[in-house]
Order: structure tokens, then C-alpha cells, then sequence
């Protein structure tokens, strides 16, 4: 570590859902590397984007062949949030959005990915954890992507 590192890391959807749920394929590389972050004193951000995304996943698919009880998808769920320090949707956020949806000609789904860059560059948060290196390439001269593998 050196001195005046930014200790701030943002977590993208995936790497939540693969350390959540027991039947996916990167779970345990999702929890270790939370994990470590969480060692070496690393303060873990999300969005109230990330959260969606994360419930709309988990309440749209069965795990296990056993559809999950609603009550305990919340639950469980912003229990877990506690961990995390969450990043709402500031004035910054549409500005930025704004400017990389024209700077890139975005549109679809990529906007989702601009949206999470947006909302790191509205907290001055550089470090991306993501499964999902090559949506972010684009916007690699603003963050650094920390690859899950």
C-alpha cells in the first residue's frame, strides 16, 4: 500500500452476484477477492443502480431448481448492502452520464456500464472491480478495471 492510495474501490453488479449465489461459476473467485479488499482495509462501493440490477436478477431466475422467497431475497440482500457504502444518484452523475453517452455515441445497454463510470466519477472513485472487463475498455483513461480472474 502507499501512502495516500485512494482505499476506494467500486464493485460492479456481477462480482455481487457470482459471491451471492451458490450455484454460479465465479462464486468463489467473487468472495476472495471481496475478501481481500475488505482485508487490506478498502472501503466498498456500490450504486443504487448496482443494487437494482442485483434484484432484478435475483428475483427473476431459480437458483437450485427452488424459486427464492421474496422476503428473503430482501432481506438477505440489504443485509448484506451494510457492508458497502452506497453511491446515490447525485447531480454529477446525469451531467457525467451525459457527457460519456455523447463522447462514446452510446446507447442500449451500454448506458448502464456509462451510468456506473459516470456515478465513480461523481465520488472521484477510480478502481472498478468487474467480470465484465471489456464493457468498461472504453472508458479506461477514466478508471482502472480490476479484472474478477
Amino acid at each position: 500500500m502507499m501512502i495516500g492510495e485512494d482505499r476506494r474501490v467500486f464493485i460492479d453488479t456481477n462480482i455481487l452476484i457470482y459471491a451471492n449465489f451458490t450455484d454460479i461459476t465465479f462464486k468463489e473467485q467473487a468472495r476472495t477477492k471481496l475478501h481481500w479488499f475488505l482485508q487490506n482495509n478498502y472501503n466498498l462501493w456500490i450504486s443504487r443502480q448496482v443494487i437494482r440490477e442485483f434484484l432484478v436478477y435475483a428475483t427473476r431466475y431459480n437458483f437450485e431448481n427452488d424459486k427464492i422467497d421474496i422476503k428473503t431475497v430482501i432481506d438477505t440482500i440489504f443485509i448484506n448492502f451494510q457492508q458497502y457504502t452506497i453511491a446515490n444518484d447525485i447531480g454529477g452523475v446525469s451531467e457525467n452520464l451525459k457527457y460519456l453517452i455523447k463522447k462514446y455515441n452510446l446507447s442500449g445497454k451500454k448506458i448502464h456500464d456509462a451510468n456506473i463510470v459516470a456515478t465513480m466519477q461523481a465520488f472521484n472513485i477510480t478502481k472498478l472491480v468487474t467480470h465484465n472487463v471489456k464493457d468498461f475498455q472504453r472508458f479506461a483513461e477514466y478508471i482502472e478495471i480490476i479484472p474478477l480472474i
